[in-house]
C-alpha cells in the first residue's frame, strides 16, 4: 500500500511539474511574440489619414475641397470597413490602395460643389502624402509610415 501511495505521489509531482513547464513555456512564447508590437485602434489610424488630408489641403490652398472633405473621407472609410469587412491594409496599406479608396469614396459620396474629378483630387492628395511624409509623420516614405508610423502602431 505504501508503494502505491509513493508511486501516486511521484506521478502527481511529475504531472504538476510538466503542467508548470507548459504554462511557463506558453507565457514565455506569448511575451516573445508580442514584444515590440503595439496595437493602434482603427480610429487612430483613420485619424492619421484625416490629418494627412488636412495638411495636404493646407499646403495647397488652390486645391478644391476643405477640411470637411477630409472628415467625410475619414467617416466614409470607417463605415465602409464596417459594412464590407475590409481592413486598414486593404484601404490604405500603400499609395495605390489609398488612391483606390479615395476614388471609391468620391464616386460613392461626391462632395458638394466638387469641380474636380475623383481621380485628380485623390491622386493629388496621395501624391502629396507619398512625397511629404515628414510633414505629417516622423517616418520617411509610405512604407515607413505604414509599417512603423502612427498608422500601424510604431513610433
Amino acid at each position: 500500500m505504501e508503494a502505491m501511495s509513493t508511486n501516486s505521489a511521484v506521478r502527481r509531482t511529475i504531472l504538476l511539474t510538466i503542467a508548470a513547464l507548459l504554462v511557463a513555456g506558453a507565457v514565455t512564447l506569448g511575451l516573445i511574440l508580442t514584444r515590440g508590437s503595439s496595437s493602434v485602434s482603427t480610429a487612430d489610424q483613420l485619424a492619421s489619414v484625416h490629418t494627412a488630408c488636412q495638411k495636404w489641403l493646407s499646403t495647397n490652398p488652390g486645391q478644391s475641397g476643405n477640411g470637411q472633405w477630409c472628415t467625410d473621407l475619414r467617416d466614409w472609410m470607417s463605415q465602409d470597413m464596417g459594412h464590407n469587412g475590409v481592413g486598414p491594409e486593404m484601404m490604405w496599406g500603400d499609395a495605390n490602395h489609398m488612391l483606390s479608396t479615395c476614388e471609391q469614396w468620391m464616386s460613392a459620396s461626391p462632395p458638394s460643389g466638387s469641380p474636380i474629378t475623383p481621380r485628380d483630387w485623390c491622386s493629388s492628395m496621395v501624391t502629396w502624402m507619398t512625397s511629404h511624409p515628414g510633414s505629417w509623420t516622423d517616418k520617411n516614405g509610405w512604407g515607413g509610415w505604414m509599417k512603423h508610423g502612427p498608422m500601424m502602431g510604431g513610433n
